[in-house]
């Protein structure tokens, strides 16, 4: 596509060329050619939008089903792969049956403590000895209130 005026400064009149900006006076004209090329050497997977492969999962799933992988990109930067499942050959398993009977797993034979230790009696002299604690604090914090609330001795 090509602009022409009908005259430049110089008075004569002239084409502008079409890949770059025309001149008529003082107004500017330009013209742009885009062209894309792909080339098919270097892609080895298709391009799919987000969108597109949203509104036709189907259809793609059926693609790759059938060997054919997509990168999926958003607004032009590739985010994801669709492609065929290749499951992962795990045949290095290798099953170890146990060494000793799994009904003695967690036993554990510990040396005799050599006396003998009433728990229960440690536990319960440990919660009389707090509640005796707790009851002298409560005391006090009453008699100390009871102080507080009586009204000064006037002095005669």
């Amino acid at each position: 596509m090509s602009a022409r005026c009908s005259s430049s400064p110089s008075g004569r009149s002239r084409s502008s060329d079409p890949t770059g900006p025309a001149r008529c006076g003082n107004v500017t004209h330009e013209t742009a050619i885009v062209i894309l090329t792909t080339s098919g050497h270097t892609v080895t997977m298709e391009s799919v939008s987000v969108a597109e492969l949203k509104a036709k999962l189907s259809h793609y799933l059926r693609e790759v089903r059938e060997g054919a992988s997509f990168t999926v990109v958003s607004r032009d930067i590739p985010v994801a792969t669709l492609g065929p499942y290749e499951p992962e050959d795990i045949d290095d398993l290798e099953i170890i049956e146990p060494t000793e009977d799994p009904a003695l797993w967690g036993h554990v034979d510990l040396p005799p403590l050599g006396r003998s230790i009433d728990v229960v009696a440690l536990i319960r002299d440990d919660r009389d000895a707090r509640d005796l604690r707790l009851d002298r604090v409560a005391e006090e914090a009453i008699q100390a209130g009871r102080a507080a609330d009586e009204p000064p001795e006037a002095e005669s």
